[in-house]
């Protein structure tokens, strides 16, 4: 199977680059090609750093400027690109995140058999240094997870992903207003009758840093409230899959107007789920409830 590594490198994620760089030329696997995704990162600063990077040349590398586009048009382009040229399989990486030796490998096995898979998680806490390893050990995530699975929250992001490229894509355009990428892409794909094969491996130091999109630490008011926002874009964009969409979309749009318009209520809902979840483990947005 021709494979195809893809990453996106962004202001925020490039002073993690060299140590990204150095997690994928261990791979053990080596029969890929890297494809970087550079998003108001100059490609001559990116190339001036793989230049200075010996191990990483056994690995075929492209660069390509995404700047012009926006973050959903981005990842919409950069499946159909890898697509057009002829890969079979495509696996995601977050360029701020560090990787397994094994990473490429393990995907390149299950790609064989099943059009999506997904991997365990390790977490990395940058501002500490401590590393907390089998992040979703307590979760008991079954070994095939369907789009059930993922309507309340999410394990299947684009750092820790592949699929195969003769899956099914004919999806609706990624709307602009959206928020969180992953969770859109992959509740299209699954609802097509899809499965997502678990691999239980923590393969990825998921770094947690106050740059992230979504993160696992430090549950506060304004995470909480963010959250809600994304949930709520998120069914909205969804609202075409059905009518169990349409309900969600409502429920967390009242619950936003109520949060906005009420501060007694605020404070409780706030003080309710940093209860509930302030020392339990959770999914990406699991506490928005």
């Amino acid at each position: 199977m021709k494979t195809v590594v893809v990453s996106v490198v962004h202001p925020k994620s490039y002073k993690y680059f060299n140590e990204y760089i150095l997690s994928i030329a261990n791979q053990t696997y080596k029969n890929f090609d890297l494809i970087l995704f550079t998003d108001h990162v100059s490609i001559n600063s990116i190339n001036m750093k793989l230049n200075k990077l010996n191990k990483h040349s056994h690995i075929n590398t492209k660069v390509i400027d995404i700047s012009q586009y926006n973050i959903p048009q981005a990842r919409c382009g950069i499946i159909k690109y890898v697509k057009s040229k002829g890969y079979d399989v495509c696996i995601f990486t977050d360029s701020d995140d560090l990787y397994h030796s094994d990473y490429v490998k393990e995907f390149v096995s299950e790609l064989k058999n099943n059009k999506i898979a997904f991997t365990n998680i390790s977490l990395y806490i940058e501002d500490v240094g401590m590393k907390i390893h089998d992040y979703y050990k307590s979760f008991n995530i079954p070994d095939e997870v369907n789009e059930k699975y993922i309507i309340h929250k999410n394990c299947i992001g684009l750092g820790n992903s592949g699929i195969r490229l003769d899956i099914e894509l004919d999806m609706p355009t990624y709307p602009r207003g959206i928020i969180v990428v992953d969770w859109w892409l992959y509740t299209n794909l699954l609802h097509n009758k899809l499965k997502a094969k678990y691999i239980n491996k923590p393969l990825v130091y998921y770094r947690q840093h106050s740059d992230n999109t979504a993160g696992f630490m430090n549950l506060n008011e304004e995470k909480i409230l963010r959250a809600i926002e994304v949930k709520r874009l998120h069914y909205k964009n969804l609202c075409s899959l059905g009518r169990k969409y349409k309900k969600l979309h409502k429920k967390y749009t009242d619950l936003s107007l109520k949060l906005y318009n009420n501060n007694n209520f605020k404070e409780k809902y706030i003080k309710d789920v940093k209860s509930k979840f302030d020392n339990k483990d959770y999914l990406w947005w699991e506490y928005a409830i």
